[in-house]
């Protein structure tokens, strides 16, 4: 069952390019998430158009804060978890450090792996020197997969929604 609804709904276009499909069966999460972003974002037009005096709740500005401030967030998530992880495996004979990339392709992963294979040593300022190797962390790969895509995607469509329904509401009122 869950093999043909995941295949059905891979097969539905223009999902495939920004959705993470694969998760979607796996945690209630990716359900669940979008749906309070929409409503978290229908609800909040009207908050900030009260507490400004304006319609402020319906610029522009508002969805591009949104865009900049989550996607800031999800740098911080991954800069922690991948931290973590450099941190975890590096010791006194080697340091992991992080390395980021923000292309969707495998090239990355593949000069990464190569400049991995020969590890570069740094010198510590007590002398000692440790080979430096890199974990490559592919942001958009990454945000692409996670639910905060999802969470502002139903932020743009709930603020979509409550425009929509502002400008029906001024034309047949």
């Amino acid at each position: 069952m869950r093999e043909r609804v995941q295949t059905a709904v891979e097969k539905l276009p223009v999902f495939n390019w920004f959705l993470p499909l694969g998760n979607w069966l796996d945690s209630p999460m990716f359900f669940i998430v979008p749906l309070l972003a929409f409503a978290m974002a229908f609800f909040a037009v009207d908050w900030i158009n009260a507490f400004f005096e304006t319609r402020a709740g319906f610029e522009w500005w508002l969805i591009a804060g949104v865009l900049l401030f989550g996607l800031a967030a999800f740098w911080i998530n991954l800069s922690f978890y991948f931290g973590e992880a450099a941190a975890l495996n590096s010791s006194d004979q080697g340091v992991v450090k992080l390395s980021w990339c923000f292309n969707t392709n495998s090239e990355c992963d593949k000069f990464f792996a190569q400049v991995n294979q020969q590890p570069a040593t740094e010198t510590r300022a007590n002398g000692s020197s440790v080979s430096v190797r890199y974990l490559p962390v592919n942001y958009f790969n990454h945000f692409r997969d996670s639910a905060f895509s999802l969470m502002l995607l139903g932020f743009f469509m709930g603020w979509l929604a409550r425009l929509s329904a502002a400008v029906a509401g001024e034309r047949f009122a």
